[in-house]
């Protein structure tokens, strides 16, 4: 069982700047943020990597393309994740974690949050 719901919210083209923002929603934490690509045909697989004793929540977005015919132009991937606090709280007997929310992409590594996470 997993305390993260995963989804892509859009893929259009264009490009913006890759970042994240957190926000915290009752008992859960909401992530959005965008990935750029080399066009909006492409899709996103999550894994998640707990560390309970570092404390640390490992998220790993990896980026495939989806093999159709496409639009070509640089585009970006909206995605939103969301993190049941409560989950993470019990699992780490914690009020705090690590977060690392990394993806890779064509042989591209990029961070996107690495920090202290409040459960």
């Amino acid at each position: 069982m997993s305390g993260i719901v995963f989804e892509i919210l859009s893929s259009k083209c264009g490009t913006v700047q890759e970042q994240v923002t957190l926000e915290t929603i009752g008992g859960l934490t909401v992530i959005r943020g965008f990935i750029n690509v080399a066009n909006p045909c492409h899709t996103i697989d999550l894994r998640e990597q707990v560390d309970t004793d570092k404390k640390m929540l490992s998220i790993f977005l990896q980026v495939k393309a989806i093999k159709k015919i496409c639009v070509q132009c640089l585009a970006n991937l909206e995605f939103r994740i969301k993190i049941n606090r409560y989950y993470y709280r019990e699992l780490f007997n914690s009020q705090k974690c690590m977060l690392k929310l990394e993806y890779y992409h064509r042989g591209k590594r990029g961070v996107l949050y690495e920090g202290e996470f409040e459960l």
